[in-house]
């Protein structure tokens, strides 16, 4: 997993990062490679660069021998896992991390193979993310390891990378429905994970978990700003493409209750996801 900075061009050294943490199994591996990477950005040679260039991208990320990975209806309760609630909730959270992480280097792939030549600011801005997401798992992982009930103890659902999967060939989507729907209902579950381990006397995780939400408010208007700019390329009204792709892909809707204020300081206004609004 170790490539050389020198003599490239910014974007072919993201690229190689993000296919190296997709191929890494070991989360503090990819932490390290993603996180490396973005330490060395500010000195990278800015040469020209191929726009013919491709990277292969990995189907399925690695993944480390633990936790198995199961289906949303195998996953047990956390009595029945034999762990505390807290433990339940970080474990959980930090598996949705390292999928997060790894759905993020893929996004940064899939910007290589796009119609149309895209800015430098595509690259560095979901890099970015993806460096948000590695510390955020970094401080669940640590935090597990604390509680003793390093990650791994209990299983973890793989439907997570679902939505990789059935946005793997259409940016437009992957940017509508990673940041726009998947961190968005972050924002909307936060603030109750937060007070359901206040209330369990885990007031450590219960900061940890703050922090993240506050963060992850900018990969929602990072998002959002993506979203923008790809459905001005295709002239697509950004409000009502995007409620075409929840229709596609969450046939239910989003889940309520939303989180209005932090969504609003992402830049998410109501038309966007609250039908309700409209009426």
């Amino acid at each position: 997993f170790f490539f050389s900075f020198h003599a490239q061009g910014m974007r072919r050294a993201l690229g190689n990062a993000a296919v190296s943490v997709l191929r890494a199994a070991d989360p503090p591996s990819k932490a390290r490679l993603v996180q490396d990477a973005w330490r060395a950005l500010p000195e990278l040679k800015l040469l020209p660069f191929d726009p013919n260039v491709r990277f292969e991208r990995p189907e399925m990320p690695a993944r480390p021998a633990t936790p198995k990975l199961v289906s949303p209806k195998e996953m047990p309760s956390h009595k029945s896992a034999g762990v505390s609630l807290p433990v339940y909730l970080v474990h959980s959270l930090a598996h949705i991390e390292i999928n997060a992480l790894d759905m993020y280097c893929d996004t940064v792939l899939q910007g290589f193979s796009h119609e149309s030549s895209l800015p430098d600011e595509f690259f560095t801005d979901f890099f970015g993310v993806a460096v948000d997401e590695s510390r955020h798992m970094s401080w669940l992982m640590q935090r597990l390891e604390e509680l003793e009930a390093p990650y791994g103890t209990i299983p973890g659902h793989r439907a997570l990378w679902d939505h990789a999967l059935n946005t793997r060939d259409d940016l437009l989507a992957r940017v509508g429905i990673v940041p726009l729907v998947q961190e968005a209902r972050g924002l909307d579950a936060g603030p109750k994970l937060v007070e359901k381990l206040r209330s369990c006397n885990d007031h450590v995780s219960a900061s940890i978990v703050q922090q993240i939400v506050e963060e992850e408010v900018n990969h929602v208007s990072t998002g959002l700003r993506w979203f923008h700019y790809f459905c001005n390329e295709k002239n697509l009204s950004p409000v009502e493409h995007f409620q075409m792709l929840v229709n596609r892909h969450l046939p239910g809707g989003l889940p309520r209750p939303y989180n209005h204020a932090a969504r609003l300081k992402a830049g998410m206004t109501p038309e966007w996801y609250d039908r309700g609004a409209e009426e």
